[in-house]
Order: structure tokens, then sequence, then C-alpha cells
């Protein structure tokens, strides 16, 4: 029936409850009409779940010290509704005193990228100020955004050390982030996983621009590859696989120390549209009209019959675009037939 939520002032209760599992906020139910679409039934095991949800709440939005106590249930008359009650203990809420960036001895970037990646200029990307609450949301991104810079940089094997270090006496956090560059990664070849009709070929022509094997990687050339991908329209979901980030995995044990794979994984969608309707005019008449226009289609690929001629293997798979329209009319009729090939024998 209801979720009190007492002593808290830093946090709305809105924000808490949504948290819960035990509140009818926790499931996004038509305007807001839980207990007639949707009612939330007790749950006495997600009870401690819940209190544990809303410190961790409390933690990483930097109330570092509150405590929720689960002050007890009671129960209606009937035994059909329950009246679950919650005590918040905030605290005072932390901010953030210093924030700094270190590089491990032996763990520095190139002399060339040294101005670019220097710990200086590494800090400055910090969400986190001097003074603000402390929040580990900030802390988060922040540590996002330097690993974004030293991956701009091919820096793909850097490891960052976050450490925190709360005073409970003056309620603030050091937070200082240990850097160890490591070597600079050379791409080797892109793996492609999921394609099932369209050739590795075509795939491929989308990393010709900055992406190209034994060059330093470039994540903003990965990024633009997988946006050509996926303007194709060729797949449903184009994405880096589930290696270390942008699906780096190591090639083998001959390559060499510094080359990484890239794993794609893509998935397939229809890539076939039909179009059929007719109409009437003053001028024209009574007409029809039909189209077919497979995308990624593939001339050396026919069917294997005329009752195979829709299957969804069937001329598929080469980056090609075959049309082909009939729209006949009492006075007049209009017949078309056209072919593009984007990059014959995979030219540019």
């Amino acid at each position: 029936d209801q979720v009190i939520i007492e002593g808290n002032v830093g946090i709305d209760s809105n924000d808490l409850l949504k948290l819960l599992k035990n509140s009818d906020r926790y499931k996004r139910v038509w305007l807001g009409l839980g207990r007639i679409f949707g009612p939330t039934y007790f749950d006495r095991v997600a009870l401690d779940d819940d209190r544990r949800k809303m410190e961790l709440y409390y933690d990483r939005e930097g109330w570092l010290d509150a405590k929720v106590i689960l002050v007890g249930v009671t129960f209606n008359e009937k035994q059909n509704e329950s009246v679950i009650r919650y005590r918040v203990e905030e605290g005072q809420r932390y901010t953030l005193r210093k924030f700094e960036v270190r590089y491990e001895e032996g763990g520095e970037v190139a002399k060339e990228d040294a101005l670019f990646l220097s710990a200086d200029t590494l800090k400055l990307l910090s969400i986190l100020q001097s003074g603000a609450p402390y929040r580990r949301a900030d802390l988060d991104q922040s540590r996002l955004r330097i690993e974004d810079r030293l991956w701009s940089r091919a820096y793909a094997e850097s490891r960052l050390d976050v450490r925190e270090t709360p005073d409970p006496v003056n309620k603030t956090v050091d937070v200082l982030v240990k850097l160890t560059a490591g070597p600079k990664i050379r791409l080797g070849r892109v793996r492609i996983v999921g394609n099932r009709w369209t050739r590795d070929n075509v795939i491929r022509r989308s990393f010709r621009e900055g992406a190209l094997p034994d060059e330093e990687l470039d994540v903003e050339a990965l990024k633009a590859a997988r946006t050509r991908l996926q303007s194709l329209r060729y797949f449903s979901m184009v994405r880096f696989g589930a290696g270390q980030g942008w699906g780096l995995v190591r090639p083998g044990a001959d390559a060499p120390p510094d080359i990484r794979d890239v794993e794609l994984e893509v998935e397939e969608t229809d890539t076939r549209n039909f179009s059929i309707g007719a109409g009437i005019s003053t001028d024209g008449g009574a007409f029809g009209n039909f189209s077919v226009t497979w995308n990624n289609f593939d001339i050396g690929k026919p069917a294997e019959g005329i009752g195979h001629l829709f299957d969804q293997g069937a001329f598929r798979g080469n980056g090609q675009r075959f049309t082909i329209s009939a729209a006949p009319g009492t006075e007049f009729s209009r017949f078309a037939l056209a072919f593009d090939d984007p990059a014959l024998n995979d030219s540019r």
C-alpha cells in the first residue's frame, strides 16, 4: 500500500522510491496508475535489498556516511495491504578537496604526446570540481574522459588506478588517478561476425578512411566507419565486439606485441522494399504501380530457381542496388530497370 521514507533531506523520496522493488514507483505504468493496472505485491526478500539500494544511491551522490534502517512493516486487519517504513540517517554530504592525475614511473607517454597527454591536461578533463559536492557518477565520467583522451592517441593498453581518500572529520574526499600509458597500439585486421549474406569486402569498405591495418589505432576512424556502415541500412545492429574496449583482441602469439585486431559484430536486416498501388486521374486515366528495390544486391548470387527468387539469401550481399518498376495505365505506361554498383571491383 505504501512505502514511507523518513529523515531524507538531501534526496527526494520519489528518487528513492523508484529504486525499490516494493514500491509502485519501481515499475513504469501508464499514467502512474500502478495500483489499478499493475499492483505491487509485497516481497519480504526485497526489503533488505531495497535498503541497500538506497544506501548505495546515497553513497554515489556523496553522502558516504549515510545509513538506511528498516523500521518495520505493518499490515492492515485483512492482511492484504502493507506499509513499509524506512528511516534515513544522512549525515553530511562530502565535497571534493583535491583531484590529481599522476603517471606511474615508467608508464609515461611518448615524447610526441607529452603535451597533449600531460597530467595537468588530463586533470582538466575532470567533471569534479574542488569544493563541489562529491558524486561518484561524476568520477566515473571523468575517468571515461581521461581514457578517451588516451585512446585518441592509440594508448589502448593504458591502465587507470583511481584512489579515493575520504576524510570523515572534514567530510572531504581526495582523488588520485594513477596512470600507466603502456605501448601504442597498431590496428591488425577487422574480424567480422554475424554477416550471413553480406560479403566481408562490402563491410571492409567502410574502414578504408583512416582505419587501415598496421596503422596506429584511431578511435575516431572506427567511430566514422561504424557510422558509415549504419548509414547503409543493411544491418539492424553494428557494434564493436566483446573484447577490450572497441572490440580489441589479441591476434595470436605470432603477431607483433603492439598489434590488436578489432572484432565487429553485425546483425543483418531485410534490404528489399516492395511498393504497390493504383490510381486514376482526369488526364492520365487509370494506372497501377509496382516496384521492387533490392539494396545490398548481388548480381553474382542468383536464386536457385523462380520459386526461390525472394529467399533471404538470393541476390544479396554485394552492396549493389537493383530496382524494377512497372506502372501500366490506360493512357500511357512506364517501365524501368536500374542497376547500380557504387564500388565496382571494390574501387572508390
